[in-house]
């Protein structure tokens, strides 16, 4: 028989120096799993959500981020830049960027010193990431620890993986949030490795889900179902949207639906009009028309609702 221990030992050797695009780690969370969190963000998305809040993670690729307050009208960019996509707007202290000339050679932000453009997205192996997650380590107690997000982390799943392999290994609690849009077998590969699992459910109508989102749910409810009995704790998570699933009924459906599986965990996500200053940023039009993000208040009564109807644990926010 093969040796376990020193097929795990190959395994986790293997995944040190595996890389991926990371577009953001950030310390001290505390909405995204139990506890006190490091949550590391990849890049890449397989669905277009109309009301992304973090559109910065849509595109695998680092890609360029402008910033016009920061802008100090210096135009060192304007002259680093290969292709002449940047042009100055000098009597306004800012610049213009062709986005279709641009190649995201990155020039232009390496020689931005006030930081008004920015890389979103950095190429790390597993071993840097994790070795980052470890030195917050003495603020998880019993109950923190790492969390995959992001864009869809399960696009970059040998990425993923060795992330998650390499936490286990080092005692560090996983936790993965998701849309779950993933084929199955990848989604089973991934999620072995996890002690939470936030789970997005958007809508429980295929045709709206495409609509809205570029991509039918089939694989998220099938992926749900398969879940309940590969990971110990799961939360399904529901973006509360505006003319989308803004209602007793899409809310309930989806709530029945989850605690049907045995699931009696549903966070509320109220919705949030951040990506419309980060699409401009992006040089993007923002695809959705409601510019007011929703308050807690505005999403209590269906906290209420699913509480009374199935009795679930509901939480607003992540």
């Amino acid at each position: 028989m093969p040796d376990k221990k020193r097929e795990a030992g190959r395994e986790t050797a293997a995944a040190l120096d595996v890389k991926g695009i990371v577009f953001d780690i950030q310390h001290y969370a505390v909405h995204d799993g139990p506890g006190i969190r490091t949550l590391v963000f990849l890049k890449g998305c397989n669905m277009s959500c109309r009301w992304c809040e973090n559109p910065e993670s849509i595109e695998l690729r680092p890609e360029i981020v402008y910033f016009p307050k920061k802008c100090i009208g210096d135009f060192a960019c304007v002259e680093a830049c290969p292709e002449g996509a940047i042009s100055a707007d000098r009597a306004n202290e800012r610049i213009a960027i062709d986005r279709k000339r641009c190649t995201q050679c990155l020039r232009c932000a390496e020689v931005c010193t006030p930081e008004a453009v920015t890389v979103a997205g950095k190429e790390l192996t597993a071993r840097q990431v994790v070795d980052e997650v470890t030195e917050d380590r003495v603020f998880y107690g019993g109950r923190g620890g790492l969390t995959l997000s992001g864009g869809e982390p399960a696009l970059q799943k040998r990425f993923a993986v060795a992330i998650l392999v390499l936490a286990k290994k080092r005692g560090i609690d996983t936790a993965l949030e998701t849309n779950g849009n993933i084929e199955k077998a990848s989604f089973l590969e991934i999620v072995r490795h996890l002690d939470h699992l936030l789970i997005d459910v958007k809508h429980m109508d295929g045709k709206k889900h495409r609509r809205y989102t570029g991509m039918g749910n089939e694989a998220v409810l099938s992926n749900l179902k398969e879940a309940v009995s590969v990971v110990p704790d799961i939360v399904v998570r529901v973006p509360v949207i505006p003319s989308f699933n803004m209602n007793d009924a899409d809310i309930l459906k989806i709530a029945e639906y989850s605690s049907s599986l045995g699931i009696n965990c549903l966070h509320l996500l109220p919705y949030h009009a951040l990506g419309s200053s980060k699409c401009e940023n992006l040089g993007r039009n923002y695809p959705f028309g409601v510019k007011k993000s929703l308050s807690y208040g505005d999403v209590v009564p269906f906290k209420e609702l699913v509480e009374k109807k199935t009795g679930m644990r509901v939480r607003i926010g992540g």
